[in-house]
């Protein structure tokens, strides 16, 4: 992504996104279907990693985080879309193909969608291509010659254009202090986003309801209004980010989620108690019927993973990656947003794959509970290490970062009335200039 560009790179993206989707529907034995399982992964981290940067370097820091939180928003919805899709395609012949092949149609409408825009300004001024960055400017903003001129200057102090990024030159800013407390901090929310135990929920969300004795058929179809709130979270959390901010979005959804997951350790703790209590009277199979039948604990359940979803998808899901798209120098945007994800993917497998495991071991309740207590310790974390973004232009943003006074960050920050930037030189540990103190 950094060698070849930003819309380069998704090309290619959109390109094995194709190819996964056809080698899956048109296979004929294991090993084929999971080539295209392999492709569509391999798609997968591509995209989650591209898209953001894309879309941070091609938008006014107005709006910046807003419009990376499109990006998803509309993940939630694809997620929707194919409980839909699957839905409606049960009943047809070899669904199962149809239901794989269809993803390659989005991929495709992207694929030609992106031959009408430009490159990103950004990594054109990092690479010494000062005029066409300029006019992929006037692409995305339109005629506005002074806005255009005051983006190309921060550009060219941001990025130290015509500096190409090579495997030394990623280490040497490794190097930095700066640096490395920009990717702890990408790292620690991406690591974080998982630990709070989403895609276990989405992935599980069936599974989860059915261990609290919703009937197969009730679990399924419970399921698509879970999807359709994470959906709508996403959308609010899509209208806040940018008049709130990033880190009072981020904690205040923090803050919900340790709620949720407490509240549904504590209906499993009761129904666990109260199948303890049954099975001293009941048969195994009035148990089970007791267990299928409706209760207000079942109910409670359901409350329980709305309430989590629609506090962790206003925040916890488009922070994240938000604050990853604008956080690293340009020269190594692309690694450093590429290591964070990487280590999403990397606690989401962990995450999923040990949550059934450790339900079995230490009990449901003590698992949601576990999960809460892990939510709750990281969102004191963040309260004294997250800094915010909200307003900054890329040069700006690593000023925070720097080990010298915030004078050029704050002389652009437009927060009237805002404490934001003295508390990021406090978080920070750094000075604030009389001029801070006065915004």
């Amino acid at each position: 992504m950094d060698a070849v560009g930003r819309r380069k790179a998704l090309l290619w993206s959109d390109a094995v996104f194709a190819l996964s989707a056809v080698t899956m529907a048109v296979s004929q034995n294991v090993t084929t279907l999971l080539a295209g399982r392999f492709l569509v992964g391999l798609a997968v981290g591509l995209a989650s990693v591209i898209a953001p940067v894309y879309i941070s370097e091609a938008s006014p820091p107005s709006v910046r985080a807003r419009l990376i939180s499109v990006n998803a928003v509309m993940i939630c919805f694809g997620q929707f879309a194919s409980y839909a899709v699957n839905f409606a395609l049960v009943g047809a012949p070899d669904n199962w193909r149809w239901m794989l092949g269809v993803a390659g149609a989005p991929a495709i409408m992207q694929w030609l969608g992106l031959f009408l825009v430009p490159e990103s300004p950004s990594w054109l001024a990092m690479h010494g291509q000062l005029e066409n960055a300029k006019t992929a400017l006037l692409m995305l903003r339109g005629a506005d010659d002074d806005a255009i001129e005051d983006e190309m200057h921060a550009l060219e102090g941001a990025q130290g254009a015509g500096a190409h990024t090579t495997p030394k030159s990623v280490w040497k800013y490794l190097q930095e202090s700066a640096v490395q407390k920009q990717l702890a901090l990408g790292v620690g929310l991406q690591v974080y986003q998982q630990a709070a135990g989403i895609n276990t929920v989405m992935y599980y969300s069936t599974t989860i309801l059915q261990m609290a004795g919703i009937s197969d058929s009730g679990a399924v179809l419970a399921a698509l209004p879970l999807a359709a709130v994470n959906f709508v979270g996403s959308v609010v959390g899509l209208l806040l980010i940018d008049r709130v901010g990033r880190r009072v979005l981020f904690l205040t959804s923090a803050a919900g989620v340790t709620c949720a997951l407490i509240s549904i350790g504590t209906v499993f703790y009761v129904l666990d108690k109260t199948d303890v209590g049954l099975s001293l009277a009941l048969s195994e199979k009035e148990l089970d019927n007791r267990r299928s039948s409706t209760t207000p604990w079942n109910t409670l359940l359901v409350v329980g993973l709305v309430m989590y979803l629609a506090a962790f998808s206003p925040g916890l899901n488009p922070v994240p990656w938000a604050v990853n798209a604008e956080l690293y120098p340009s020269n190594i945007r692309g690694f450093g947003a590429g290591m964070a994800t990487a280590m999403n993917w990397t606690a989401n497998f962990i995450m999923c794959f040990f949550f059934l495991s450790t339900s079995d071991v230490i009990g449901r309740a003590c698992t949601f509970w576990l999960l809460g207590g892990v939510v709750s310790f990281g969102m004191l974390v963040f309260a004294i290490t997250m800094p915010e973004t909200k307003g900054l232009n890329f040069l700006q943003v690593q000023e925070l970062f720097k080990n010298q006074p915030l004078h050029v960050a704050c002389a652009h920050v437009e927060h009237t009335n805002d404490c934001s930037t003295s508390l990021n030189a406090l978080l920070l540990d750094r000075d604030v200039s009389p001029l801070c103190q006065e915004q």
